[in-house]
């Protein structure tokens, strides 16, 4: 990743990958959307912001990433929360950098009280019932982009790359 060898991931991309829900599926349409070979490739971060989050296995032959996808509480509405993905997090009264800090948080799971904002951040409720904001970069939803690998022939492989349910 950190070279962004787009021959060693292509070499790790399984024939029939999975790419969204939509049925253009497999390694060209990987291809065509990922564009691995160019170095400003969406690529690169999106896959690396999975990886760089953990994951586990489901037995000897599959992983899946992040650990926000992964382990997601099943009593829990994907669609209606996101989960904390750092220690301490400011949560605010409006969705800027420099509104006043409202409460504080680490590794938790909050409730959505409105969608994403294009500015990046989640408006969230928080246990006590009042609402702020999250930044985008500091929470992570179960629906967002996540990779799973299986084990095939002794080689592990990518065969989902996939982002929403």
């Amino acid at each position: 990743m950190a070279r962004r060898d787009a021959a060693a991931v292509l070499e790790a991309v399984d024939d029939h990958v999975k790419t969204g829900f939509g049925g253009d599926d497999g390694r060209a349409a990987f291809e065509r959307h990922w564009q691995p070979e160019r170095p400003d490739s969406r690529l690169w971060e999106t896959l690396g912001a999975v990886l760089a989050l953990g994951g586990s296995f489901s037995g000897e032959h599959q992983f899946s990433a992040p650990y926000v996808y992964s382990r997601w509480p099943e009593h829990l509405d994907a669609f209606g929360h996101v989960a904390v993905i750092g220690s301490d997090v400011r949560l605010r009264a409006a969705p800027r950098a420099d509104a006043p800090v409202i409460g504080r948080t680490s590794f938790g799971v909050l409730t959505l009280a409105g969608p994403a904002t294009d500015a990046g951040w989640f408006e969230v409720r928080l246990p006590d019932g009042r609402s702020g904001h999250v930044a985008r970069a500091l929470a992570r939803s179960p629906l967002d982009y996540r990779a799973i690998f299986e084990r095939r022939d002794g080689r592990w492989r990518l065969v989902s790359l996939v982002a929403g349910d």
